[in-house]
């Protein structure tokens, strides 16, 4: 056969198998949509064990760019409505392995997305609990306008309502403050509990892959009583958000921009904070073990009743305010400024909280928490039982 036929033929066949390789390209993908829902309907199954499993199979779908954002989306939005810690665990390890390490930018994406939906459970809880207190003060001033009515019983103006009307409007008002009150107790701080410590997971699953460039943004965020192990953070903004009651441990945050925050009764342990500054922010009442403060600038920062164990603070953290630092205490290490403290009494503290630019509700938490520790170190000891000559 000749050279000129052969084309020929292949010239005839190429369009035949464009078409059937296309259809076949077809049939894939529609098998890959179909196997793709299905996937996320199990997503959303009442059974626990299919939902993991859904979690396991999508990362079969990471290839694509397109098919891994959307996947990483329904991820982060099955969270709004999960309260089981082994789902939440799931869903955040296979959010980190389906990025690649030379792609810091899915990782960031996916942190802000969970910060956002923390501060979405932090509005709400601020809303419904104002609502609570609202239904509470409708309830006690019903029964005030009923006593107030029942001495002006001829003044239609003064009139209100029979006392079983009074009766059943309490009754609907407390059955409503109830169920605003579960909601706000239970549900919703649950569930701004439970995106916390995934976020905390998240990121001690990328610190352990080594990701660069973890670049993140907290603001008005709520982040108390959670723990944050192995964790490093190069570029970390903190506004306006609480850590109290809080456990970090191996925890590095570099290149660091701390404002109006709340960290205080809070435990850190094996930390470094690196490069940036700290402004009108309390650690109050809390415990440092082995954390280093690395070229620092401090700007009205609290560190009342704190305890330093074998911490480093390095000759360029600036601004530290003896005031501050009433009632602190060093073990191991002691820091250069600690002899700058000893002279400081109970009014200098209080001059410097008369002066703070610390915002109110933190101002609020150092002064309860002042007087409350302040009976404890002015409590004289209890007498020592002796005995007296063998007699009782």
């Amino acid at each position: 056969m000749q050279a000129k036929d052969m084309l020929g033929i292949i010239a005839t066949l190429i369009p035949v198998l464009a078409t059937g390789l296309f259809g076949y390209w077809q049939f894939l993908n529609q098998r890959r949509s179909i196997q793709y829902s299905e996937n996320i309907k199990s997503l959303y199954s009442a059974t626990k064990e299919e939902v993991l499993a859904s979690i396991a199979n999508l990362v079969t779908f990471k290839k694509s760019p397109q098919m891994r954002r959307i996947t990483q989306d329904v991820l982060i939005n099955r969270l709004y409505t999960e309260l089981d810690y082994n789902v939440c665990n799931a869903i955040g390890s296979q959010l980190v392995s389906m990025i690649e390490k030379n792609n810091p930018g899915e990782l960031n994406y996916i942190i802000q997305r969970l910060i956002e939906i923390n501060y979405n459970y932090f509005l709400q809880t601020y809303g419904i609990s104002q609502r609570a207190a609202d239904l509470k003060l409708i309830i006690s001033n019903t029964e005030k306008d009923y006593v107030e009515q029942l001495k002006h019983k001829d003044d239609e103006t003064k009139v209100i309502g029979l006392a079983a009307d009074i009766k059943k409007r309490v009754t609907e008002k407390w059955n409503e403050y109830n169920t605003v009150k579960d909601l706000n107790d239970y549900r919703l701080m649950w569930h701004k509990q439970i995106i916390a410590d995934t976020i905390g997971m998240i990121l001690s699953s990328a610190t352990s892959r080594q990701f660069n460039n973890i670049d993140v943004n907290f603001m008005a965020n709520d982040f108390n009583y959670c723990t944050f192990r192995n964790i490093t953070i190069h570029k970390c903004t903190i506004k306006k958000s609480a850590f109290s009651q809080a456990v970090l441990q191996q925890v590095r945050l570099n290149n660091i921009a701390i404002t109006d925050t709340i960290l205080s009764t809070s435990r850190y342990e094996d930390m470094e904070l690196c490069n940036g500054e700290i402004v009108k922010t309390t650690f109050h009442a809390s415990d440092f073990k082995n954390v280093k403060f690395l070229n620092i600038k401090l700007d009205d920062v609290c560190f009342y009743d704190c305890v330093f164990d074998d911490c480093v603070f390095d000759d360029k953290v600036l601004g530290i305010n003896p005031a501050s630092m009433y009632r602190a205490s060093f073990k191991g290490i002691i820091p250069k400024f600690a002899d700058s403290l000893k002279n400081i009494s109970g009014d200098d503290f209080l001059h410097y909280l008369d002066t703070t630019k610390i915002s109110g509700s933190r101002l609020k938490s150092i002064t309860a928490d002042y007087k409350e520790r302040e009976k404890y170190y002015n409590t004289p000891p209890p007498p020592e039982n002796k005995e007296n000559d063998g007699q009782k």
